[in-house]
């Protein structure tokens, strides 16, 4: 019998998610002791877990890019500032100031919470 709270009733419990809302659980393999020095750089768990989701969407968000790895280091914008009082090219200057305007755009995209990707959006 579907009596109060038993969530037999029609239409009762969660509201089903779209296919692409679905946690998976995802396994990979990585050198022991890489692991070890990251799970001592960040010791809670759940933190890690968080830092690993993000970064994927990142990745995904910037096309697989690794040079945008380097704009979404804080060093980034120390290495900006250097470039501009030394005597380097122009052109560098300007790459690196293009990867981190390209990674602040990423960001707001991220916080707003929905990134177009091709003609998928991550959400």
């Amino acid at each position: 019998m579907g009596g109060i709270g038993s969530g037999g009733s029609r239409g009762g419990g969660r509201k089903a998610k779209h296919e692409d809302e679905k946690s998976i659980k995802a396994t990979f393999q990585i050198n022991n002791g890489a692991w070890k020095y990251f799970c001592a750089l960040v010791n809670e768990p759940a933190e890690r877990h968080r830092l690993i989701q993000n970064w994927i969407r990142i990745y995904s968000i910037a096309g697989g890019e690794s040079d945008r790895l380097l704009a979404q280091s804080p060093l980034a914008v120390e290495l900006l500032n250097y470039l501009e009082v030394a005597d380097v090219p122009e052109e560098l200057r300007d790459k690196l100031e293009s990867l981190i305007v390209a990674r602040d755009s990423d960001e707001v995209k991220i916080a707003e919470g929905v990134a177009r990707i091709g003609d998928s959006y991550v959400v």
